[in-house]
């Protein structure tokens, strides 16, 4: 996790802020603590994208199909903005862990059970999602 950059909220929805978990081509991803305590990854749509209409529209049907899927290999919803909040954003459970190639870079392959455990758990996701629409 990298700290907050000074331009950053530092909460959203009374959700605090506590570093930036990553960056993609629609958002800002940010660990996050709610007033209850629970931990949460809460995607921002990016500045540069808030004044094209297909990506904030993107934005939204994105947080709007998170909502719609729930299972338990599956981060559910916690919270998002309100439609006329700015900048809109969305808050999701957040997963502690190595990403794939983490793990592989820091460990080692994966031994051929851990894959198909993996594998399972994946193909559990999917039908999940897939079955939300």
């Amino acid at each position: 996790m990298e700290p907050l950059k000074p331009a950053d909220p530092a909460e959203l929805g009374g959700i605090e802020l506590r570093g930036r978990l990553g960056r993609g081509g629609m958002g800002v991803v940010f660990y996050g603590v709610t007033p209850d305590g629970e931990q949460v990854a809460v995607k921002m749509i990016r500045e540069d994208l808030l004044e094209r209409s297909e990506a904030r529209g993107r934005f939204d049907r994105e947080g709007l199909a998170i909502g719609m899927v729930q299972g338990p290999r599956v981060a559910s919803l916690i919270a998002s903005s309100p439609p006329e909040e700015f900048p809109p954003w969305f808050a999701a459970e957040y997963i502690r862990g190595l990403t794939l190639t983490e793990y592989v870079d820091q460990c080692e392959p994966l031994p051929a059970e851990l894959a198909a455990a993996l594998g399972i758990g994946l193909s559990e996701a999917l039908t999940t999602i897939h079955e939300a629409g």
